[in-house]
């Protein structure tokens, strides 16, 4: 059967137009495609090929700070704080190149996995994540998310407890058994923390920010606690001689830093809920 020259003529438009279509989503696709930083402080995370366990033993662990710590004297990148979980692994690096970096320590990793687990087929998921730190403050709450996640995953009681980390490395007074596998920067710790006890007092009380910026609550606290958290914010002055700044600190610091109640706060504060209230809603 002769298909008739209108239907033909038709039909090959119309698989004109498709291709046409597929090409415009094509680009709008790459188009959307997130383009990386390379250069700068980071926050790079990255999971397990569907979140399943990639360092099952202390081999894993200390063959990938050998790995991280090759990659670190090739590429004169610096490693201000890491931690290893189960299945996954935090670093907070400054680099010129995160692109190349990552990849070598993902690619070589992987490699040495495989071989010695023939039957893992792909190791970690891609691409892997990465947030650029542009402020001091988003800087030294990365550096504390990342040291506190054992603690936060309730994988220890303290953060010190930890091994695969490099907490324990800033305020060794000898040299610490990691430090023979990785090479941490160690000045960013030392010149934020007087001593090793307020550096661990502030790892282990931790709270992560939330997109709003305020830190998450996840536990009632007892008044004593409240109590003595707020003795160390007002250090002995009268609350009545306080100007509005300070009282607004010191509400924001017990709610968000101590996790305490409207009606804890208020019990230190001469302050009404709804004045608490409106003080907390503001950034």
């Amino acid at each position: 059967m002769v298909m008739e020259r209108s239907k033909f003529d038709n039909l090959l438009y119309l698989r004109r137009l498709n291709r046409e279509m597929n090409s415009r989503k094509s680009a709008v696709k790459k188009s959307k495609k997130r383009s990386r930083v390379k250069s700068g402080n980071f926050h790079v995370y990255v999971r397990g090929f569907e979140s399943r366990r990639v360092f099952v033993d202390d081999e894993d662990h200390m063959m990938f700070l050998v790995i991280v710590n090759e990659v670190l004297k090739e590429t004169n990148f610096i490693i201000y704080s890491y931690i290893i979980m189960v299945n996954h692994f935090h670093l907070l690096i400054e680099t010129n190149d995160l692109p190349a970096v990552m990849g070598q320590i993902m690619f070589r990793y992987s490699l040495w996995y495989k071989r010695k687990h023939p039957a893992v087929v792909k190791v970690f998921e891609t691409p892997y994540g990465s947030s650029p730190i542009y402020n001091p403050v988003r800087f030294k709450d990365c550096f504390l998310y990342i040291l506190s996640n054992a603690k936060r995953a309730r994988m220890c009681e303290k953060h010190e407890d930890f091994f695969w980390s490099s907490a324990n490395q800033y305020f060794a007074k000898r040299s610490h058994l990691l430090d023979s596998y990785i090479e941490v920067n160690k000045s960013y710790a030392l010149q934020e923390y007087s001593s090793e006890e307020a550096f661990n007092l502030d790892v282990n009380t931790y709270k992560p920010f939330r997109k709003d910026g305020k830190r998450t609550l996840r536990c009632y606290v007892s008044d004593s606690y409240v109590a003595d958290f707020f003795k160390r914010l007002v250090n002995n002055k009268d609350v009545r001689i306080l100007d509005n700044a300070e009282i607004v600190y010191i509400i924001k610091s017990l709610r968000y830093d101590c996790s305490a109640t409207y009606p804890q706060i208020r019990a230190h504060i001469n302050k009404s809920l709804n004045y608490i209230r409106k003080v907390l809603a503001t950034p």
